[in-house]
């Protein structure tokens, strides 16, 4: 299980969350529950964005990532993460409406379970 609430190096705080959507709206209604539940968010349009933000932010402690964007989609997202040495062990929320390929995208042989799927509509 992993501890949003510490970091694994010590007493410092780690409330980074990563929201990865397309969606304006969407993007500014999750960072704003999740700001008036303590965290600290920053916002991406897409994957490409996400890996552009994430060589210039602390580590996140998890990211929140929509599976259908333009430019560069959830899937290339998670296929660069995992060649990223630094990207791979931060986890990843799925929000999406399509749940078709959510299996094949989330589980990795390497993985103790297989990651839930749960539709956003």
């Amino acid at each position: 299980m992993y501890n949003f609430s510490r970091s694994s190096g010590g007493s410092a705080f780690r409330r980074l969350i990563l929201v990865v959507d397309d969606d304006q709206d969407f993007r500014a209604a999750v960072r704003d529950l999740l700001v008036d539940a303590g965290f600290e968010v920053q916002t991406a349009r897409n994957g490409q964005d996400a890996l552009d933000m994430l060589e210039k932010i602390d580590t996140p402690a998890l990211i929140l990532l929509d599976f259908m964007m333009p430019e560069m989609n959830g899937r290339q997202f998670l296929a660069a993460r995992r060649r990223d040495e630094r990207l791979r062990s931060i986890p990843v929320v799925i929000l999406s409406a399509q749940t078709r390929e959510w299996p094949a995208v989330c589980w990795t042989p390497t993985r103790r379970s297989p990651s839930p799927t749960m539709p956003m509509s």
